[in-house]
């Protein structure tokens, strides 16, 4: 998890859930959270004594990519309200695999579902139901799904964005006419 530890990116509901599935199930997930905000102390009550789930602080973007994405297969974002996401799209260029909320607002057109990642609605049965499909893939595939990721974001520059207005702004133009 990358972003603000506020009540909007549903935190809360990822670390109760990781550890929900924890207790419950033998392959075990790791979170690893990197931001700082209003919740982290909170976080570290929930968290206290849990090997799987570590808060990291905030790191910017740069060591984000270059350093910390390195490490990882999944990014996970479960907001219960997010516009875009775009530690989503670094993500992405960095080949993480994507794990996102219905609220997600990137997710309609950055996440091809079981191709780059999943999706879930955010509550504990459709999360569990996610993880329980990635603890049955092999290595090669986990790592299909970030190569996946990349080649989709490597479509989103600013010439094909400019080029999509363009053509939009045509076609409303021919509806208007």
């Amino acid at each position: 998890f990358v972003g603000k530890l506020i009540d909007r990116k549903n935190i809360i509901f990822l670390v109760n859930s990781i550890m929900k599935y924890n207790r419950k199930h033998k392959d075990k997930f790791y979170l690893d959270i990197f931001g700082d905000g209003t919740l982290k102390n909170k976080i570290n009550s929930l968290i206290h004594k849990n090997t799987f789930i570590k808060l990291k602080g905030f790191k910017p973007s740069y060591l984000l990519k270059n350093i910390h994405y390195k490490k990882y297969n999944f990014i996970i974002l479960a907001s219960n309200h997010e516009n875009w996401g775009l530690v989503i799209n670094e993500a992405m260029e960095s080949k993480l695999a994507l794990l996102l909320g219905e609220s997600v607002g990137c997710k309609s057109d950055l996440l091809k579902n079981s191709i780059n990642g999943f999706n879930f609605n955010n509550n504990y049965k459709s999360l569990e139901r996610i993880f329980l499909k990635i603890s049955k893939l092999n290595k090669y595939k986990i790592i299909k799904l970030g190569e996946e990721s990349y080649k989709i974001i490597e479509n989103f520059t600013i010439e094909n964005s400019s080029k999509d207005f363009i053509r939009f702004l045509i076609n409303l133009s021919r509806v208007n006419s």
